[in-house]
């Protein structure tokens, strides 16, 4: 996994509105949200700043995010996707 140390914001100006820094916490992991990019929260009407994945998402949404989360964790390495809905596409 990339550190902060590793990704310059400036090198990302364009993307920083869709980007989500997590934190894994835990065994089993547990997601918490340490930024949530501005039109992230524009599109979600919500700031997730801070909070966990156990916090904001109804079950059957949650299922699939973690997934998706556990999939970056095993793989060291950042993950792109697109969420409309329940179905998940790679980008």
């Amino acid at each position: 996994m990339p550190r902060r140390a590793d990704i310059l914001p400036e090198d990302i100006a364009t993307a920083l509105g869709w980007v989500n820094l997590l934190e894994v916490r835990d065994t089993p992991p547990r997601f918490r949200f340490r930024l949530v990019g501005s039109m992230i929260a524009e599109v979600q009407g919500r700031d997730y700043t801070n909070c966990t994945i156990d916090d904001i998402a109804p079950s059957e949404y949650r299922t699939a995010i973690v997934k998706t989360y556990k999939e970056a964790v095993a793989a060291a390495a950042p993950i792109a996707t697109a969420y409309l809905g329940q179905a998940r596409s790679a980008i």
